[in-house]
């Protein structure tokens, strides 16, 4: 069986895949995780907020953060070698790696255009602000007039 270990930064959750505006990379990447799972592939991911002790207790990553720090994070190890640091591969960087077809068409869903290839800034949604007024004041329930310097 094929193998990925992904070693991450602190990360607020497994993925880094939460809050009002996640990181477009980690959500691309966590689809490439997605996708090697269903290709059968057994993939573990380690999260240094989380698991510490997991980073300390392989020697390969120990060594890497004792000499580049967290600038060596992510690690990707594919079958037990170190194959990308410092950045997540993608799919295609994956499965070459690994001898595994997985470009996105190959196991894309059916008949619906769910795949694409668009760079990954083009996925990034819009933010967008909106003003919000303070909190209304009820003028008739005051105990007396701002004016007077009681209040």
């Amino acid at each position: 069986m094929k193998t990925v270990e992904i070693y991450d930064p602190a990360l607020c959750c497994s993925s880094g895949v939460c809050g009002p505006s996640p990181d477009a990379k980690l959500v691309a990447f966590s689809n490439v995780v997605e996708r090697l799972k269903k290709a059968g592939v057994s993939v573990t991911r380690f999260n240094l907020a989380q698991e510490p002790l997991k980073f300390a207790q392989n020697a390969m990553v120990k060594r890497e953060l004792e000499e580049k720090g967290e600038a060596a994070l992510p690690l990707v190890f594919a079958q037990g070698e170190i194959a990308f640091q410092g950045t997540y591969p993608s799919l295609e960087e994956l499965g070459e790696r690994l001898g595994v077809e997985l470009s996105p068409a190959a196991q894309c869903c059916e008949g619906e255009s769910c795949c694409q290839d668009e760079p990954i800034e083009a996925k990034k949604a819009p933010v967008q602000f909106v003003k919000v007024d303070g909190p209304k004041l009820n003028r008739s329930n005051e105990c007396c007039d701002p004016s007077t310097g009681c209040c």
